[in-house]
């Protein structure tokens, strides 16, 4: 399978035409490059989060990034570019000051215990942008709604190129209805009988791989006292998946088998 990077030259058009004082506000955008052995790694998590607190040139997380707003990445000629080294420079927290966040340890727990070897996992967020924030919790819908207009088909085409074996939510019940715009209103399936949908659910799309699931943040999980759910869902990952993924080899063709 070879390297495709993923085209955001429509995602550019159409915040371009966002209003001008919320560009301002909105943080630069998460934008995804493939990583190092994505494509030939047998089994492929994209952990999808909420949304960035700070991203690009005003945020702690990323230091290669000169654009500090969504402003100054439509009006930067290089700003994909920009932003997508900003990506692969952060290299999953690995040297972020709080890269032991619940978050980072969460996706660090589901790429080592999901199976043996032949795992890496990627990141990605509901939202391109982040907004004081928080897009859900801290703008109005006509705000909200502008947003994902803008990025209108950005997250399914991420997956499409990605494509990804397993995907994971960390997003909570709350983030539903915009998983639901982003993914064609995909169906909530509780993933375990014993426990309501809100929980943890298994997601039905066809935007989305066989093995997709909605968890509540980590953030939420540590502070509920559920952290073990990571451990359960690493476990109802790993039993899912075919045997010759579930022991790191590569499927003949190398695609994903979903």
């Amino acid at each position: 399978m070879s390297v495709q990077l993923i085209d955001y030259s429509k995602y550019v058009e159409a915040a371009r035409l966002l209003p001008t004082r919320l560009r301002r506000k909105a943080s630069a955008p998460l934008l995804v490059s493939p990583r190092s052995g994505w494509t030939t790694s047998s089994t492929r998590i994209l952990v999808i989060g909420q949304e960035t607190n700070g991203w690009g040139g005003n945020g702690s997380s990323v230091g290669g990034s000169r654009l500090s707003s969504l402003d100054h990445f439509c009006l930067n000629e290089s700003g994909v570019a920009d932003m997508l080294r900003a990506y692969v420079s952060f290299d999953f927290a690995s040297s972020y000051s709080h890269r032991n966040s619940a978050f980072w340890r969460a996706f660090r727990l589901l790429e080592s215990e999901v199976a043996h070897e032949g795992v890496l996992a990627m990141w990605t967020n509901l939202f391109k942008v982040d907004v004081g924030g928080s897009v859900v919790r801290g703008c109005n819908e006509k705000t909200r709604k502008l947003l994902r207009e803008a990025q209108a088909g950005v997250l399914a085409e991420e997956v499409r190129v990605l494509d990804p074996t397993v995907v994971v939510f960390f997003t909570g019940p709350t983030y539903d209805e915009e998983i639901g715009h982003a993914f064609g209103k995909p169906e909530f399936h509780s993933l375990w009988s014993d426990r309501p949908v809100r929980e943890a659910a298994q997601l039905i799309s066809p935007l989305l791989p066989r093995l997709s699931f909605r968890m509540y943040h980590p953030n939420y999980l540590q502070r509920s006292r559920r952290w073990r759910q990571l451990s359960e869902l690493a476990s109802e990952i790993r039993n899912r998946l075919p045997d010759r993924f579930r022991n790191g080899l590569n499927c003949p063709d190398g695609g994903s088998g979903n």
